[in-house]
């Protein structure tokens, strides 16, 4: 595997209705760059296959983007890409979305999404969480 690509934050969406194996194949995807240390995160949207609206796909990207872009550039005159520490951050449980910062994730952490800070930690539970 490419060791650099682990440290850039990566985000897989999937719809509650797509394809089972699609879905299975993303979070593993997710899960198996978790275990090399990387800040990879897997979300499925209730109630949408894969031509769903965007608009909450969009929201959860754009937060997470945002919030990554802030620390991978540390100041506004930088051009170099700061990694970001897998440590970093806040882990969630993929089976029953409770959330946890890093250090108090009570499972193993190479088995969790990977959740840039708070507020995206809830947003993440929030995209999956069923209207």
């Amino acid at each position: 595997p490419i060791k650099w690509i682990h440290h850039i934050p990566v985000l897989f969406l999937a719809g509650a209705l797509d394809h089972p194996s699609r879905n299975e194949t993303l979070q593993r995807i997710a899960l198996e760059n978790r275990s090399l240390d990387g800040n990879w995160v897997f979300a499925t949207e209730p109630n949408v296959d894969h031509f769903g609206g965007m608009e909450a796909s969009y929201a959860l990207i754009q937060l997470l983007f945002s919030k990554a872009l802030a620390l991978r550039l540390p100041s506004p005159t930088s051009t170099d890409l700061e990694n970001i520490n897998t440590a970093f951050g806040w882990l969630g449980n993929y089976e029953d979305f409770t959330v946890y910062s890093y250090e108090n994730y009570p499972n193993n952490k190479e088995e969790a999404a990977w959740l840039v800070d708070e507020v995206f930690a809830k947003a993440w539970v929030q995209y999956q969480t069923p209207k």
